[in-house]
Formats: C-alpha cells, sequence, structure tokens
C-alpha cells in the first residue's frame, strides 16, 4: 500500500518574519498568527490562550505586503482597553493577507522533548 500524500493541509498565505528571533512563521489559510507559532514548535507568550482578552500576544507591524485586514471587534476591544499604539496587533486574533514583519520579544522554539517530559507527581526532592 503507497503512502497518501498529505493534500489535506491548508495553503500558506504568508509569511512572517518574527524580530528580534529572526524566524519565519508560515502562517496557514484559515490560521491566527499564534495558532501558526504553535504549530510550528514555537513559544508565543500569552495567557488567554487566543480569547483578546490578556493581550499579551500583542506585537508590533514592522512592515506588511499588502495591507493587513483591519483589527475584529475582539482585537478592537483590546486596543481601547490596553490603548495600544497604531501599529500594534493581536497574534491571537491577526489573521495575515500576505507577507509581514513583525517585532515580538519572548518568542523561542519549543524544545519538543522538554515540552512533555513533566508529569505530575514526579518532582524531584519532595516528600
Amino acid at each position: 500500500m503507497e503512502p497518501i500524500a498529505d493534500d489535506a493541509s491548508p495553503p500558506v498565505v504568508a509569511r512572517v518574519t518574527v524580530e528580534p528571533l529572526g524566524v519565519t512563521i508560515e502562517v496557514r489559510d484559515g490560521e491566527d498568527l499564534l495558532e501558526a507559532a504553535q504549530r510550528l514548535n514555537y513559544r508565543w507568550p500569552n495567557v488567554c490562550n487566543g480569547q483578546a482578552e490578556c493581550a499579551t500576544c500583542r506585537l508590533k507591524m514592522i512592515s506588511a505586503v499588502p495591507e493587513q485586514a483591519p483589527p475584529n471587534q475582539l482585537e478592537q476591544a483590546a486596543i481601547r482597553r490596553y490603548a495600544f499604539s497604531a501599529d500594534s496587533r493581536l497574534a491571537c486574533q491577526l489573521h495575515p493577507l500576505g507577507d509581514l514583519r513583525v517585532f515580538k520579544a519572548g518568542v523561542r522554539v519549543v524544545d519538543p522533548g522538554a515540552a512533555n517530559s513533566w508529569q505530575p507527581g514526579g518532582e524531584v526532592g519532595l516528600s
């Protein structure tokens, strides 16, 4: 039996370069930037898991081609609540329309081995 090609993945619609880390994240159709980063094993700082409540995933837009869609209602509310500058967006709400460059401190590569190494009750030296 021959392997089946994985053509079910949505196409890549944008490549987002994240500074200062200098990595490029490929965002698929239907994904926001936070989801794409997590799919590719990057830790993008966030607390509310994409609900636009904490604004921890806020980034600064450096350049975008083409221009991006305006913020949705959830993002607009966060922008008002936290008084963001015009070049700020939330990664959890940003669905890129094309390639862009952003600044977000704290983005890190996740070590796949370390992500699952801790187990409850596995603490050393506690009794």
